[in-house]
């Protein structure tokens, strides 16, 4: 039963869902899914919990991912880390995207105002 609750617990996070995702994960005591608690807490800026599941993580397994997330919560919690970062893929798409959007729509826009060159003449 433990597969199948951290498989629905994943597809919840993927679909958004934290709420649901913690629900499912609250009590389960393996590796993959107190990892998987852990960053949904963080997402949800629940940082100390997310530390306390990280450190059952390493009393679990020696964990690299565990210890680089308590490494982060660490930093986040001591001031000297943003909980959420400035550029994300998220934005730095849009922010992309406008340029291309702008920069088409300014040689468009060129294009269009040039004076033909029989006019020129």
């Amino acid at each position: 039963m433990t597969d199948v609750t951290l498989h629905r617990a994943r597809e919840a996070v993927r679909d958004g869902d934290l709420e649901e995702a913690a629900r499912l994960l609250a009590g389960l005591d393996s590796v993959a899914a107190l990892d998987l608690l852990a960053r949904v807490q963080a997402q949800r800026d629940e940082f100390a919990e997310a530390d306390r599941c990280w450190a059952r993580v390493q009393e679990l397994d020696d964990n690299a991912a565990a210890a680089a997330g308590r490494r982060t919560v660490a930093r986040i919690l001591a001031g000297r880390r943003l909980a959420r970062p400035l550029i994300t893929a998220g934005r730095a798409t849009a922010v992309v995207s406008t340029a291309v959007f702008l920069l088409a729509g300014g040689v468009a826009w060129v294009v269009v105002t040039a004076p033909p060159r029989a006019a020129a003449r």
